[in-house]
């Protein structure tokens, strides 16, 4: 199978959680791999949000044409080719220059540090492997704690979530959690779920419309930028804000608050929601 042979399946969905192990050990295997990867994925990504975005738009507009495309249309698809070229040779020279791993432009996050039994768990939940520190993670994947212990988890843009808990079931997952509506419903972003767990996180100010989530059993998190910690468990959430504004919603409800630097938050199924100084007395520890 040629490189893009493999990189056309991945992008498919086109594997096995064997193949797709097999695949994430042999694109760490060469710099070089991991660069033609970097070329590939990021016209890939380029050619499907354009496509997504005119998707949005033929959804949005009243009006539909089936007329063949004129040739004032065509040019503007061959511009779109070039900015998509221009996003490719971006992004690899970036990630070239100023970062060592270049899949980070791909992958999601890497894992910098693990502590205790923590287990990587793929996006169909088949494979189940113990978690070693600098192994790339791709979204929809999570890391399992069967006990006390600590994972630190990067992003390419300098996101960084170290996630700690006391006993096993704690969970950290890159992705929104199944069964709970979408409150935020931006389409583009990062994706976190934790549970059981406490999440310290800084997070670097992220893109116009692409706010990152981060879910909790209770309550979802708009975070644009920002330093904070979250603490969840079955029965209640405890966000403390360090730097910036977080917006929160509990699920239950939908009623919502804005926590900013300096305050906290606790979010339970039974108790109004109110948001705190840290000093106040009554308010949870950080």
């Amino acid at each position: 199978m040629t490189p893009h042979e493999r990189f056309a399946a991945y992008f498919d969905d086109d594997t096995t959680p064997e193949d797709a192990a097999e695949f994430r050990a042999w694109l760490a295997s060469d710099p070089e791999h991991a660069r033609d990867f970097v070329r590939y994925a990021a016209l890939h990504q380029a050619l499907r949000e354009e496509l997504k975005g005119r998707e949005i738009r033929r959804e949005e507009s009243v009006a539909r044409t089936t007329q063949r495309p004129s040739p004032q249309r065509q040019s503007t698809w061959l511009r779109w080719g070039a900015i998509a070229a221009a996003v490719c040779l971006a992004a690899f020279g970036f990630s070239r220059f100023m970062h060592t791993d270049p899949a980070l432009v791909v992958f999601t996050a890497r894992i910098e540090k693990i502590q205790g039994p923590v287990l990587f768990v793929d996006r169909n939940g088949v494979s189940r492997q113990i978690a070693k520190e600098r192994e790339l993670i791709s979204e929809k994947t999570s890391l399992e704690f069967d006990g006390p212990g600590r994972a630190v988890v990067s992003f390419f843009d300098g996101t960084v979530l170290d996630m700690s808990v006391q006993a096993a079931g704690g969970a950290l997952r890159l992705e929104r959690p199944e069964g709970r509506p979408n409150i935020n419903r931006a389409r583009v972003g990062k994706r976190v779920s934790i549970q059981n767990g406490v999440l310290s996180a800084s997070i670097a100010h992220q893109p116009d419309g692409q706010p990152m989530i981060v879910c909790t059993p209770h309550a979802e998190a708009t975070i644009v930028g920002t330093q904070f910690s979250l603490d969840a468990n079955a029965t209640a959430t405890h966000l403390t804000v360090t730097e910036g504004k977080i917006h929160i919603v509990r699920y239950l409800d939908e009623s919502s608050a804005d926590v900013s630097a300096g305050e906290t938050i606790v979010v339970n199924d039974t108790e109004p929601l109110r948001v705190r100084k840290i000093t106040e007395p009554n308010a949870p520890p950080n």
